[in-house]
Parts: C-alpha cells; sequence; structure tokens
C-alpha cells in the first residue's frame, strides 16, 4: 500500500517489497532491498542500498537508514534517527537515538553488542 502521492514515494531497481507493507508519501526505497511484510516505511524516510527489513519493522518520523543494514522483526526507528551503513538491528529493538558505528544493537533502551 503506497500512502500519498506527492511526492511520490521511490523503490529501487531490483527491491522487493512483500504485500501489506505501507510505503509512505516521499519515502525513499534504495536499491536491492527486501521490505518483509507488515512492515511501514514513514513520510520522508529513507532506506539505503542492499537492506533487509523483516516482517513487522516500522522506520517513522524521517529516519534514515544506512547501507547494508538488517533491520529484525518488530524493530522501530523513530525521533528521526539516522542510522549508519552496516548496522544491525535486533528483533522488537527500539532505536530512538542516532547509531554512527556499525555492528549489532538491540534492546531497550538499545546497547550496541560485542561483535
Amino acid at each position: 500500500c503506497i500512502i500519498g502521492n506527492k511526492p511520490a514515494p521511490t523503490i529501487g531497481a531490483g527491491s522487493f517489497v512483500f504485500p501489506n507493507v505501507i510505503i509512505c508519501l516521499a519515502a525513499t526505497i534504495g536499491k536491492n532491498c527486501i521490505i518483509g511484510s507488515q512492515s511501514m516505511v514513514g513520510h520522508y524516510s529513507s532506506l539505503g542500498d542492499n537492506c533487509w527489513l523483516k516482517p513487522g519493522v516500522m522506520i517513522v518520523g524521517k529516519s534514515r537508514v544506512g547501507d547494508n543494514c538488517i533491520l529484525n522483526v518488530r524493530s522501530t526507528i523513530i525521533n528521526q534517527a539516522q542510522i549508519a551503513d552496516n548496522v544491525e538491528i535486533l528483533g522488537f529493538a527500539q532505536v530512538r537515538k542516532n547509531i554512527n558505528d556499525p555492528g549489532r544493537y538491540g534492546g531497550i533502551p538499545l546497547k550496541k553488542f560485542k561483535d
């Protein structure tokens, strides 16, 4: 489901969007991404290239996800958070602040896990 058409959302070449996904006004999805069902990419949010959103992920509030990121099931990105490249967000985690370093993050509040 695409909500809004001016400015229209963009989906990069080679990306696959499963059924029951919401892509909102002016959202940008990079190349070669996989967007799992029941996910949402909110207004003016952007997703880099080669990202994988597993089912139930929500990205809202003009947030930005870098390239080569994995957002696991039911993780949430809010408050205009900016996520660096090569980051994995573990399931059910909530990102409220910027993530500047690559790695694995999870929990509420969000913590970085050792590689």
